[in-house]
């Protein structure tokens, strides 16, 4: 991560991803159905974002953070995390992943 990404206010980056999605079920061609995906510290804030907002149809992680584990509650939709099974940088925050 760049040292201006993480300068960035965290309510900030959950104001804007608002304003986004917001704007974005507004469009005539919308579906009405709100997916957040992320890859790395995207994915962190994928999550973060999901703990934030209740409507969303479905949350896309590549990699990131988990939230604090006192928020994930707040997640309502379902949530599908995409690690690497022999990457040992990074785990996944949630059940260990399963062979489809």
């Amino acid at each position: 991560m760049g040292p201006a990404i993480g300068r960035l206010d965290p309510d900030q980056i959950t104001a804007d991803l608002n304003a986004a999605a917001d704007y974005g079920l507004k469009l005539p061609s919308a579906t009405k159905q709100l997916f957040v995906a992320g890859f790395c510290w995207g994915g962190g804030q994928t999550f973060r974002f999901a703990t934030n907002r209740g409507d969303l149809a479905a949350v896309l992680a590549f990699y990131g953070p988990p939230p604090a584990k006192e928020t994930m509650s707040r997640i309502k939709a379902p949530v599908h995390g995409f690690y690497g099974g022999n990457d040992n940088a990074l785990t996944p925050p949630f059940q260990p992943p399963r062979r489809l």
